[in-house]
Parts: C-alpha cells; sequence; structure tokens
C-alpha cells in the first residue's frame, strides 16, 4: 500500500496519519479548563486523548506521545460518523490506560451518535432493541452470562448485549478459563460484527499470546485491529507530570518535570504514586533535591510502618487517620481499611496480629477476611486497582525504615 498508513483493519479500515483525523490530537493540550495555557504550552509532539485522569473522564483527556499517536486515531475513527466496524483490541501492562480509554470511548461514542449509555450492567436504555453503546467488564460478562444460565435467559440476555451499537468489554484477561463464557462472547462478536457493529476490547496481553483463550476466541479478535498501548515516552511522561502536579495542586520546578519524566517510574498510575509521595513529603515548590531523596529512598528499600501505611491509604481515601482505625462501617472507610490492611501484609513484615492490633484491635480472622476482600476487590474494580497501584508506589518510594 502507497502512503503514510499507520494501521488496517483486513481491508475493512485503514487510515494515514497525516489529515483529518490527526489534526486534533496535536491541537489541544492538556489542561485545566479554568486555567488553559496557549496551545503552545504543551510539547509539540504531544497527543490528548484518558490516562492522566480517572476513568469517568472523556477521551481528550488521555496524554499520548507520538508511541502512541496511531492509538488514538483508530479510538477517533470508532467515534467517528459513520462509525466504523469490526474489533479493536488493545492491549498494553497494567497502568498504561486501557480501562480510562474503554470508558472514554465508550462515553464519546454515545455522546456523538446520541446513543443511550448503559455502564457496567448492560441494562436496558429505552425500548427494547434500541442501539445503545454498552460497557461491561469481563468478570461481570462471565457473571451475567452464570446468573443467565441459572434463570433460563440466557437467549434473552445475549440479545440485549446484540443490540448494541457499540460494545466495550474490558479486560477481556478476567475470561480466561471460562470456556462456555468465552463461547457467548464469541457468538457475540459474530452477530455484531456481521450487522457492522462497533467493538473495542482491552487486555493486558495480544489476544494471540493468550493460551486461556480459546482458539475460536483468538481467531475472531486476530482478524481484527489489534493496537497496543505503548508506555509513554519522555514527551509524554513531562506532560503527564504536569497535567497530575496541577490537578493536585503541587509546584514544580521545570527541572523537576524533567528529573521525574526521565526516573524509573514508566506508568501513569507510578507517577501518580510519586506525586502523591511528594505531596505528602513536601509543603513548597518540590525540586530536583526531594526528587534525588525519593530516588535514594527506593534505592535503600527501606521497609515501612504501619503508622505509614494507614496515613497514605487515609489520605487517598480521604479520610482521617481515626476514621480509618475506627468502628466505622461505612463503605468507602472499609475498602480504604481493608486496602490498608493487605498493603501491610505485602508491603511490611507485619503478622495479621500486629495489622489487627494497629486496625482497631480486630482479631487476625478479621485481617485474613479483609485481605481476602480487598484482593479481589482490586481485579474486580478498575478504579480501586488503581489507587492500590498508586500506593504501592508510593509506599516502596518511602521506606521508614524498622
Amino acid at each position: 500500500m502507497d502512503g503514510p498508513l499507520a494501521i488496517a483493519n483486513s481491508g475493512v479500515f485503514s487510515l494515514p496519519l497525516a489529515g483529518p483525523w490527526a489534526g486534533p490530537f496535536r491541537r489541544r493540550a492538556v489542561w485545566p479548563r479554568s486555567a488553559a495555557p496557549s496551545a503552545s504550552a504543551a510539547p509539540a509532539n504531544v497527543a490528548t486523548g484518558v490516562a492522566a485522569t480517572g476513568p469517568d473522564e472523556p477521551l481528550d483527556d488521555f496524554v499520548a506521545g507520538p508511541e502512541n499517536h496511531g492509538l488514538l486515531i483508530a479510538l477517533r475513527a470508532v467515534c467517528g460518523k459513520p462509525w466504523w466496524s469490526g474489533a479493536l483490541v488493545l492491549h498494553g501492562p497494567s497502568g498504561v490506560g486501557k480501562t480510562h480509554l474503554a470508558f472514554g470511548v465508550y462515553a464519546a461514542f454515545a455522546q456523538q451518535h446520541g446513543l443511550g449509555a448503559t455502564g457496567d450492567e448492560a441494562r436496558p436504555v429505552g425500548r427494547a432493541g434500541t442501539p445503545r453503546a454498552v460497557l461491561i467488564r469481563g468478570a461481570d460478562f462471565a457473571r451475567q452470562y452464570a446468573d443467565a444460565v441459572e434463570t433460563n435467559t440466557t437467549a434473552a440476555w445475549r440479545k440485549d448485549l446484540q443490540s448494541a451499537a457499540l460494545l466495550v468489554l474490558d479486560d477481556l484477561g478476567q475470561l480466561a478459563g471460562k470456556v462456555e463464557a468465552q463461547q457467548q462472547l464469541c457468538q457475540i462478536l459474530d452477530y455484531l460484527s456481521a450487522r457492522r457493529r462497533a467493538i473495542v476490547i482491552t487486555s493486558s496481553a495480544s489476544p494471540a499470546n493468550s493460551r486461556e483463550l480459546s482458539p475460536r476466541l483468538r481467531s475472531r479478535l486476530g482478524g481484527g485491529l489489534v493496537l497496543p498501548i505503548a508506555l509513554p515516552g519522555p514527551a509524554a511522561k513531562a506532560e503527564l507530570v504536569r497535567e497530575l502536579a496541577e490537578r493536585r495542586a503541587l509546584r514544580l520546578s521545570a527541572a523537576a518535570v524533567e528529573r521525574l519524566a526521565a526516573g524509573p517510574w514508566t506508568t501513569c498510575m507510578e507517577l501518580r504514586g510519586v506525586l502523591m509521595t511528594l505531596d505528602f513529603a513536601s509543603s513548597g515548590m518540590i525540586d530536583v533535591t526531594a526528587i534525588d531523596k525519593l530516588l535514594a529512598a527506593q534505592g535503600a528499600s527501606r521497609q515501612v510502618k504501619l503508622p505509614e501505611i494507614a496515613r497514605l491509604c487515609a489520605r487517598r481515601f480521604h479520610l482521617t487517620l481515626a476514621d480509618l482505625r475506627g468502628p466505622s462501617r461505612r463503605r468507602t472507610t472499609c475498602a480504604a481499611r481493608q486496602l490498608a490492611m493487605l498493603l501491610a501484609r505485602e508491603e511490611g513484615p507485619f503478622t495479621m496480629a500486629a495489622i489487627g492490633q494497629y486496625f482497631g484491635r480486630r482479631d487476625h480472622t478479621t485481617v485474613m477476611h479483609a485481605c481476602r476482600q480487598a484482593a479481589a476487590a482490586v481485579e474486580a474494580d478498575p478504579v480501586l486497582r488503581e489507587a492500590y497501584g498508586e500506593l504501592r508506589t508510593a509506599l516502596q518510594a518511602t521506606g521508614t525504615g524498622p
């Protein structure tokens, strides 16, 4: 093929990097709308589009350098009018923004086409059969299928998903080993593809390399467009640092931004954790000296203490230390406390009895249950998984000695 084609989908979809698709990514910078600087304030080779912010943010808040430029072009094509057909599979390691992109393309598509939007549970919107955008996590897909089998409503459940103009499945890996659920997904994909519907799937690995997926499902997904989400390059990391610092109201010197961008932290999640640590330890302008101390602390690999874990978790969930250690049964407080207990088990040499004693004189069986609950929640909930990653990064950066 002639010309600078960036991506192709078995002859169904191809798009050059140059042209009308590329423009919005180069022009728009990621800054709070209330204090947006001129377009020249962002590096010229950094495009924007979900990973700097939470999964409820729009597609235009993903910070992408040239390493992910083609990826954003593909997502814009999915959301465009008319939309493209077939499967788009996005894969990459934890922390690169897969879930953020899934939420972003789902919301952008629904808004662009005036469709009903149904998140997580894939509930019907409007009259039966009305086209809509549907977002569902892999674990929820498997659970809903199991529920449908138990209630003898499999056909109705499948028909409901097949009414989607766009189906977004987040975290394909959660279907690993679930053979019957994978068979159902194949049927739904075949139905949607035959009717030229749009499909976006995220995964931690390329489907072709996942032996826990059935050959049939690997074949279906391999026939679409499979794109890796690359780790951010230096320009994108610098822009991420500026954006995340702005959102936390942190003051960073220009040299500090460059040092962070050149540091060992490779994902948005890790950069968030580092900035959380710097926020916790600093009261004024953060300079290169503060970052050098942080790197030195990481190299020392010293142990954290329980109060440090508790303080970081309390701050991350906007709680007081007394709330976290107290008897409150509020959902947010319980989730934060359970996560703190899990981190204490993973990041420190603490016994369950010691953890229970610190967190309100609870017994070791309560701690054991809390750790199991937290681990399951981190696996199922991308928002909690992101908080967990940030906190682990922050704890690994701030050892306090035995």
